[in-house]
């Protein structure tokens, strides 16, 4: 199974190609432009690729002991959170090291 933190910089790796993709050509066929919150996206999926080398290596080791010792209960607890995030104003970044919280 692939290591987590190489997992997280592929997935935040992705997730910023995608708004990457996102722009529209210009009148003049040759300059490009991304709306401010594909920007904001980028800029915040860049920063979370390079936070990931600051995880601590045991919190690392001790987040694949509890993914790989239960797979579905990991997978179910993890989408959870992440459907949390930015419902109902609960945690809404303008950078992912800031919170309301």
């Amino acid at each position: 199974m692939i290591d987590l933190a190489t997992d997280l910089k592929q997935r935040f790796d992705w997730a910023m190609s995608v708004s990457l993709e996102a722009y529209e050509v210009l009148p003049d066929g040759k300059s490009i432009a991304r709306s401010d919150e594909r920007e904001r996206a980028i800029d915040i999926f860049e920063n979370l690729h390079d936070s990931v080398d600051a995880i601590p290596p045991p919190l690392i080791k001790a987040t694949e002991a509890l993914r790989d010792a239960r797979p579905d209960l990991f997978e179910k607890t993890l989408l959870h959170g992440l459907r949390v995030v930015g419902r109902d104003g609960f945690f809404l970044p303008a950078r992912p090291s800031s919170s309301k919280y």
